[in-house]
């Protein structure tokens, strides 16, 4: 079985600062990186094609091979440059890292229903993003001390209006378990299926969210779902 390269975290500082035109000067590197979700969509003999969003597809260099345990369909985290254009869908790309993707469906929280998902504060949050009908997440989660552990999305009907003609959903990232240790932490990359709420909000192109998490205290992140788009913008 061949290795994932796995210094995830080291990936994640250099993105920012090789997109960045006002921090390197006259020193900008030539290469801009990349970082995408995407979903496997081929394996082939010699390369692998992913699937960005409905309109966007990339193709990785020759002699490219995924490791054993990623079949087609399933979702992965690329870091990567691009090489040229196939068509205005399909980009060769240079894939210098990956890594396999949790892949989820949100927890709907009904009003009056119990609620029973623990939430335990997380090490640091990185970043979140709209793709292809998932709400992608990067953070840093503190170790499980309970063998009962996992990450939910929840989604809080009770403070939603679905009456009202401009909807607005509330979702909440949780680190569902009894008890961490603050002495240890892992990099999680999660994408969670938003296809329900595009189904439930037919024909409608702007959904507000409120996305939360918590690290000392919640915090919040306002944005726009644009399923029509597959794409977010910030409020």
């Amino acid at each position: 079985m061949k290795n994932i390269y796995k210094a995830l975290s080291v990936f994640l500082l250099i993105l920012p600062l090789a997109s960045c035109s006002g921090f390197w000067g006259e020193n900008k590197p030539d290469s801009v990186y990349y970082e995408s979700m995407a979903n496997v969509q081929s394996i082939k003999t010699n390369n692998v094609i992913f699937k960005s969003n409905p309109s966007l597809y990339f193709t990785s260099q020759d002699g490219f091979d995924l490791d054993d345990s990623i079949a087609e369909g399933d979702r992965v985290w690329l870091y990567f440059t691009l090489v040229d254009s196939v068509s205005p869908s399909m980009y060769n790309i240079h894939i210098y890292s990956y890594s396999e993707v949790d892949t989820r469906p949100f927890y709907q929280l009904e009003k009056g229903a119990n609620d029973t998902i623990l939430s335990q504060n997380l090490h640091q949050f990185q970043k979140c993003w709209i793709s292809d009908n998932y709400l992608n997440v990067i953070f840093y989660a503190y170790a499980s001390i309970s063998p009962n552990s996992s990450f939910e999305l929840v989604r809080e009907m009770i403070r939603e209006d679905t009456s009202a003609s401009k909807p607005k959903i509330y979702l909440d990232l949780r680190h569902n378990t009894a008890s961490v240790t603050p002495y240890w932490y892992n990099l999680k990359m999660m994408s969670f299926d938003l296809r329900p709420i595009r189904e439930q909000y037919a024909g409608q192109d702007t959904i507000s969210v409120q996305f939360s998490y918590t690290l000392s205290d919640r915090q919040h992140v306002n944005f726009y779902y644009l399923p029509q788009a597959d794409e977010n913008s910030q409020e």
